[in-house]
């Protein structure tokens, strides 16, 4: 039976998103409930384009940043229907006791239109929870295997945000498309990351959580501990970024580019960058560009790659599940060391599970450096490029002082030793392979079609 139920309706206006981008609605949960339904819905008082997005909190501090305690899940407008249980949760919320006393609704003021929004929502407070479908079983657990390149996919979703698939789903079609790892990214919760942990071979998925503003996107990788993501200023995202560094997570920015720009700043407190997300061709070159400008002021930044595929289960336009496929030079396919290999920039970036390796070793002074191991020199003299699969591509390095064309490439196995004068005034040089039937004069135009690209040689002093 019901214990409680409500019905909450309201209007939105343009002068409350102006105020605040999220709504909290309060309401008390009396002792016995067992699980809780809520339903909602959203229209605008006229003409105009209307998304409310919602979540829930269970008693605790609700401020920003909010006790992770306090999270009981985030669905955006993905979903209409939620139910929150002891045994059971709408994927993207998080099953556990439901306590008495104060819990929150959480509306994401996410667009308004002028002429205001109309929102309704029913509440039942049950004294019952429904019985629930089981999840799949997990695969069979596999070796982790030894030091190698492993191919993944460092930014999906799943049906616990807005995606299409469940987890195991995921896994099952990494594997048919010849990938080692998944790293599943869904928007604001965490409620993935227990299925992600159970998940114990062929394929592994690795837990990860994308920070999802009105104001840009940020993933988070080694993720177990919820952080609120609400952020609209630059200091909000401070913080957020300080909560990562704390919890031991990686963030890394996504796509800065026009569809999803990052206008929350900090990119001197983030040292990861999504610089190729979905084809090539969908504005990356405004990514690399951004890049290469911080690169240019001296920065170490390590570049990754990432699909952003929703649509998994069944497949349609793009993004696509590998297209980038980031490689890791990892010691083996652990968590451990998935994170260990973005942290020391072994990473390469490539147009999908089949495309081009570029590999590098440099000389100078008497010291290496190299994509496996350190990628910092202080000059180098002499390179030694090995690139697998890339027939038919031309090879460059682009420095601070411009590109370094290394030649034509026509077999899939390459290898070169190049003789080549690089300095601290060079910054860095970064690998890329182009395809030579765009311009590749200028690895930075719109124009020029990437193929594949190595994070890049650092020209530092060493001590």
């Amino acid at each position: 039976m019901n214990v409680s139920r409500l019905d909450l309706r309201g209007t939105i206006s343009p002068q409350d998103k102006e105020r605040s981008d999220f709504l909290l609605i309060p309401m008390d949960v009396p002792s016995g409930v067992k699980s809780i339904v809520i339903e909602y819905s959203y229209r605008a008082k006229d003409t105009g384009e209307c998304e409310i997005d919602i979540g829930l909190f269970s008693p605790g501090r609700v401020d920003f940043p909010a006790e992770p305690e306090a999270f009981r899940g985030w669905s955006g407008t993905a979903k209409k229907k939620i139910v929150v249980g002891e045994r059971y949760a709408t994927p993207g919320y998080l099953p556990g006791e439901v306590k008495p006393g104060t819990w929150h609704i959480v509306l994401g003021l996410y667009k308004v239109p002028s002429c205001s929004c109309d929102y309704a929502i029913s509440v039942d407070m049950r004294g019952f929870e429904e019985e629930f479908a089981h999840r799949r079983p997990t695969s069979t657990l596999v070796p982790a295997g030894g030091p190698s390149w492993y191919k993944g996919d460092l930014h999906t979703h799943s049906v616990h945000s807005d995606g299409d698939a469940e987890v195991w789903e995921i896994a099952e079609k990494a594997r048919e498309k010849g990938l080692d790892f998944v790293a599943l990214t869904d928007h604001n919760t965490i409620s993935h990351v227990r299925e992600c942990l159970e998940i114990e071979g062929p394929v592994k998925i690795f837990p990860g959580m994308e920070i999802t503003t009105y104001y840009g996107h940020m993933n988070l990788f080694g993720v177990r501990k919820w952080i609120d993501f609400r952020a609209r200023t630059e200091s909000d995202m401070a913080k957020i970024i300080e909560l990562a560094e704390k919890y031991g997570y990686i963030a890394s920015i996504n796509h800065p580019k026009p569809d999803y720009p990052w206008l929350l700043g900090n990119w001197e407190k983030v040292w990861v960058m999504e610089a190729w997300q979905t084809m090539w061709e969908y504005f990356n070159y405004l990514s690399l560009r951004k890049y290469v400008e911080l690169l240019s002021s001296g920065r170490n930044l390590v570049a990754i790659g990432g699909s952003d595929a929703h649509k998994i289960r069944h497949e349609e336009g793009i993004p696509r599940l590998g297209e980038p496929t980031t490689l890791l030079y990892m010691e083996s396919l652990t968590e451990e060391a998935f994170l260990d290999a973005i942290r020391q920039g072994r990473v390469v970036i490539t147009s999908g599970p089949n495309g081009p390796l570029i590999e590098y070793e440099a000389e100078g002074n008497g010291k290496r450096a190299g994509i496996k191991t350190t990628r910092i020199i202080a000059r180098a003299d002499k390179l030694r490029v090995k690139v697998e699969g890339g027939s038919n591509s031309l090879l460059l390095f682009l420095t601070a002082r411009g590109p370094i064309k290394v030649g034509l490439i026509e077999d899939n196995l390459y290898t070169k030793d190049i003789s080549i004068m690089l300095t601290t005034e060079d910054f860095f040089a970064l690998p890329l392979l182009m395809d030579p039937d765009f311009p590749t004069d200028d690895p930075l135009s719109e124009e020029a079609v990437v193929k594949a690209m190595a994070n890049p040689l650092l020209l530092k002093e060493t001590r």
